[in-house]
């Protein structure tokens, strides 16, 4: 799946995880400006998702097949 630029970075909040209305995925933003890498872990035992660092401390990405819910946290 091939999302647009519009679709990853058109959020209502900063950070956090916002699920991707046409898809199936979750677009996630954290600031962790002490960390070089960042990743999300799922509960659900899925791999591990890495982050893209922007600059300025902050870190995104696109998880595919992760709807409202899903249980997460950043490492």
């Amino acid at each position: 799946m091939v999302l647009s630029v519009a679709q990853t970075t058109d959020r209502q909040a900063p950070i956090g995880a916002e699920t991707i209305a046409e898809t199936s995925a979750t677009h996630f933003r954290v600031w962790a400006n002490d960390h070089s890498n960042v990743e999300v872990v799922f509960d659900d035992g899925r791999p591990a998702v890495p982050l893209t660092a922007e600059g300025g401390g902050y870190f995104s990405g696109l998880a595919p097949d992760t709807r409202a819910g899903a249980l997460y946290k950043f490492r």
